[in-house]
């Protein structure tokens, strides 16, 4: 089938010495991609960790610390990565026209006079001008937080509703983010949240960005990704204490030294036949304790192994007897 010889020569490839970085770059380029299109959803993280995980795995990295090495330099290129068209993106935003959630508020935009001026208005639909219409402005760096003011009207209102309009003179060197507000019959009205003005230096936002984008990376995506490679190491470390335990089980239920000799029971000796008088006598012993035949040399006893039986006594016998020594029966 082709799906089977797809895979054959997929495994001939991974032996090749290209497969692992193949399978690195093709990772970066992945992960990338999935972060950049998906990084608003709430599952995108977890998808990324079984992503970085899977295919250099699958390409043929199977060592557990050069993927945490290499966990660290994906993860810190996805930040940088993430910080630039996070900067961009909101580059993009700056000024855009914001409304709110019902459409109370419409077409609510910032604009750059010069210098340190700026001009923030919005439409308040239904609006007849006795309304207060507020700016919030968030400092996102810190220099100053919680910029609240009061919009005045522009000219008379109409059938549609009410401009408002406020000028303001805000620091150098910061981001600011905006709210437009009122309040009304069931509670106080937001609209979206607009970006700007952006008054640094293009490098300065940009850094700014990626050194958070790398600290979101590593809280969010890392931490997942460790916590795989841990449960992954416990789970082969289980594996081979389990199979080490095994085999030390098995090589003490079946000794190879019992497979290779018989087992002699304690308390037995080896005896030998007098080869005078027929008499069993122990292996060490110097001559016979029946008929005192001295034992020079081995010669002079016969293994019990080649014994037979008297037919009339059932006295042991050796082959070479030709009578029986108990009895005196004949043997043929």
């Amino acid at each position: 089938m082709a799906g089977e010889g797809f895979k054959e020569r997929f495994d001939e490839f991974k032996k090749t010495k290209w497969a692992i970085p193949i399978g690195l770059v093709l990772t970066v380029i992945v992960c990338t991609v999935l972060l950049l299109t998906t990084w608003y959803l709430c599952f995108s993280y977890a998808i990324i960790t079984v992503v970085a995980f899977a295919i250099p795995y699958y390409f043929g990295l199977k060592s557990l610390k050069r993927l945490a090495v290499f966990g660290l330099v994906l993860f810190l290129i996805l930040g940088v990565v993430f910080g630039i068209y996070t900067a961009d993106l909101y580059r993009n935003y700056e000024g855009s026209a914001v409304d709110s959630p019902n459409g109370e508020f419409t077409n609510g935009t910032m604009t750059g006079l010069s210098g340190d001026q700026f001009q923030y208005m919005v439409f308040l639909n239904g609006g007849n001008g006795s309304e207060s219409v507020f700016v919030i402005l968030d400092s996102n760096w810190g220099s100053q937080i919680g910029y609240n003011e009061s919009m005045d009207q522009l000219g008379p209102a109409t059938s549609e509703g009410q401009m408002y309009i406020k000028n303001m003179t805000l620091p150098y060197d910061d981001v600011y983010f905006y709210v437009y507000a009122t309040e009304g019959t069931d509670g106080w009205i937001y609209s979206y949240r607009g970006t700007g003005p952006i008054s640094v230096p293009y490098e300065t936002f940009v850094m700014s960005w990626i050194i958070s984008d790398i600290l979101v990376v590593f809280i969010n995506i890392a931490i997942l990704y460790f916590i795989l490679l841990g449960m992954v190491y416990w789970t082969k470390s289980s594996r081979e204490r389990y199979n080490r335990m095994q085999k030390e089980r098995d090589e003490l239920a079946l000794p190879k030294e019992y497979e290779e000799s018989p087992i002699e029971e304690p308390g037995i000796q080896e005896k030998f036949v007098c080869s005078e008088c027929g008499v069993e006598v122990p292996v060490d012993a110097s001559e016979c304790p029946q008929c005192g035949e001295p034992f020079d040399d081995e010669g002079d006893k016969i293994k019990t192994t080649d014994k037979t039986k008297c037919p009339k006594c059932g006295a042991d016998l050796v082959e070479t007897d030709r009578k029986c020594w108990n009895c005196g029966t004949k043997i043929k």
